[in-house]
């Protein structure tokens, strides 16, 4: 077992245990690193776990947002991600991350 192979056998572990959670797993095709090819959202029920031809990880989750955004001089504010401000070209005064702990704070989202 080579130095490296510890490290990613725990990594394949916690990808499948993730799976095993519920998480979303997605995948690409394994191209001896070059990072070209987009990650896919995995849809089977059950994934073949072909570690030889495909590389699987956990989906990223988005980070949601709190954010407040002035128009005619009215104030907005909403949570939600970056992609889906209230009103779009206006600019936002203030973007904070909605960690666990925020968000059971201010009890959004």
């Amino acid at each position: 077992m080579t130095e490296s192979e510890p490290t990613e056998l725990n990594r394949k572990i916690a990808v499948m245990e993730a799976y095993k959670e519920g998480k979303q797993i997605q995948y690409r095709i394994s191209m001896d690193g070059t990072n070209i090819i987009p990650w896919t959202d995995c849809s089977h029920p059950s994934p073949t776990w072909n570690w030889n031809e495909f590389d699987y990880r956990v989906k990223p989750v988005e980070p949601q947002i709190i954010w407040v955004q002035t128009v005619n001089g009215k104030l907005y504010a909403n949570c939600g991600s970056m992609k889906s401000p209230i009103v779009s070209n206006v600019p936002a005064i203030e973007f904070i991350e909605l960690t666990p702990s925020v968000r059971e704070k201010l009890g959004l989202c």
